[in-house]
């Protein structure tokens, strides 16, 4: 599991184990993340996006929640997504203000 604070830009990983008990496995709030406005899952992978800026990232979290940023996406351009929607490996973006949309892959 990821958890992510916008405003402060903290991050911290965990994990619930069959009987529902939770344990913080790592405290990520170091390591700089941007302003996120969407984050989603992607097999084992995660996709950062920032709809006001358009930028986007993508990175991993292991086993014991370490977390490896894998690329900065922002120089990718983007467009204007007012959703960000996980399906597997498969994300779908949707604009709101123009109603398109697109598919990607994680």
């Amino acid at each position: 599991m990821f958890f992510y604070n916008e405003q402060t830009r903290a991050a911290a990983s965990g994990r619930l184990d069959s009987s529902g008990n939770f344990t913080v496995l790592q405290d990520l709030s170091g390591d700089g993340f941007g302003q996120w406005t969407h984050i989603v899952p992607g097999d084992s992978q995660l996709f950062f996006y920032n709809e006001g800026t358009r930028g986007a990232a993508s990175g991993r979290l292991d086993d014991s929640g370490n977390f490896t940023m894998l690329q900065d996406l922002s120089s990718d351009g983007f467009g204007d997504w007012t959703q960000v929607v996980p399906n597997g490996s498969l994300i779908f973006f949707y604009s709101a203000n123009s109603r398109g949309g697109c598919i990607g892959q994680a």
